[in-house]
């Protein structure tokens, strides 16, 4: 990578000859294999792109904070969505800048189950306190993360006949949850 400039400059009385070695800075390539999709909940990973040089560290971007951010050089799951991680690598005096290399990321919602808890009423009873139980929260979020609450209800009144009754729960709302319902 040297190139060599011959230069040669006169005043019209001398002549005079210059000789210049220039180094060229050397390419280096990224290799970024696609990111997995992965779901809402998964433990921060590093992010598997490899250079041609490796004495220039790699960095990452995430184009939706939304979706994905970088923590430490990994990938940090924030909630469901897509979002592209860009992997880049600066030059140097030795190095040209890396062609930035993009992979798109899907950030699938993570399961949640809401079921309806069994109640038991006595007959003439004004009202029954419906509750239920969920299983599949991730990343510390709780009922009240919920953008709505879910819904239960029951054909039970206080002048139904004794016997089993359906208790239903639906209509909860979260963009980083599939939600399924459990009566």
């Amino acid at each position: 990578n040297v190139v060599t400039i011959v230069v040669t400059a006169q005043d019209g009385v001398t002549v005079q000859t210059y000789t210049l070695n220039v180094t060229r800075a050397a390419t280096q390539t990224i290799s970024f294999a696609s990111t997995n999709n992965v779901s809402y909940g998964t433990a921060d990973y590093t992010p598997a792109a490899s250079s041609t040089n490796n004495t220039i560290p790699i960095t990452y971007t995430s184009s939706n904070s939304a979706v994905a951010t970088i923590v430490s050089g990994n990938i940090h799951i924030v909630g469901a969505g897509t979002t592209n991680i860009t992997a880049s690598q600066s030059g140097n005096i030795n190095y040209d800048p890396a062609t930035q290399v993009v992979q798109a990321l899907t950030v699938s919602p993570a399961a949640l189950t809401i079921t309806a808890a069994n109640q038991n009423a006595t007959y003439g009873a004004v009202t029954i306190a419906l509750t239920d139980n969920f299983s599949g929260f991730v990343n510390g979020d709780t009922q009240s993360s919920l953008t709505t609450q879910p819904t239960l209800q029951t054909t039970a009144t206080a002048t139904s006949a004794t016997g089993t009754y359906p208790i239903t729960v639906s209509g909860a709302v979260d963009p980083n949850y599939a939600i399924t319902y459990i009566a």
